[in-house]
């Protein structure tokens, strides 16, 4: 496309040559609108691609895209130094928390013991694939891990795949989070007595679409 675009110009100012260089234009006004499209604003229906793709391991693509005017999500600087909530936009009444049994079951509950088992501390793992260590406020050693049943506990040990959280924020303000070791795997809210936080691969709308609030 740049060889035909210098061609051209090397050329005279003649009714065809304007075509020409009309029709790179707007050749490559599309494909800038593709990429940005695809790889700038993360949309629900693409989140699964969203869980598994980490710029980190993709520089080719990555350095590509940017050419096109596309800005990758970034969010480390969004929670560097906060603590959030956890809230399902199906149940906003409802907060999950770390509980205090020996396995530190993820949960949810509509009236918090004490504003420190509301939240938790995001920690950066790293700033180009938006992945992030997990950490409840309440109990400070303590990290969120999934378990293969996709069921979420709490650990004191903070390394392993299970325990690298990626975060993606979409244009409403609302976020999914699944783990490095299963991306697309996100997590939802349970409707349940107890209202448990697990994860699975197949959509939960909104009960997995969740409010992050200082």
């Amino acid at each position: 496309m740049l060889r035909v675009r210098c061609i051209a110009h090397a050329m005279d100012s003649s009714p065809v040559v304007s075509g020409i260089i009309n029709v790179i234009n707007k050749e490559e006004e599309t494909v800038r609108k593709f990429f940005k499209r695809t790889f700038e604003q993360p949309t629900y229906n693409r989140a699964t691609f969203f869980g598994c793709f980490n710029p980190s391991v993709n520089g080719l693509i990555c350095s590509y895209v940017k050419s096109k005017g596309v800005t990758l999500q970034t969010l480390n600087r969004s929670f560097y130094g906060k603590c959030y909530s956890l809230r399902s936009q199906r149940w906003p009444n409802h907060w999950a928390v770390m509980s205090s049994n020996p396995w530190g079951t993820i949960w949810s509950t509509i009236r918090p013991i004490d504003r420190e088992s509301v939240y938790f501390e995001f920690q950066s793992l790293s700033e180009a694939d938006n992945y992030f260590l997990i950490k409840s406020v309440k109990w400070m050693s303590w990290y969120v891990y999934m378990k293969g049943n996709g069921s979420l506990r709490g650990t004191n040990e903070k390394t392993g795949p299970q325990r690298e959280w990626k975060i993606i924020k979409f244009e409403d303000g609302k976020n999914m989070m699944c783990t490095r070791k299963w991306p697309g795997k996100f997590i939802y809210m349970k409707d349940t007595l107890f209202g448990g936080v697990g994860a699975a691969y197949c959509n939960h709308t909104v009960s997995g679409h969740w409010s992050l609030e200082t």
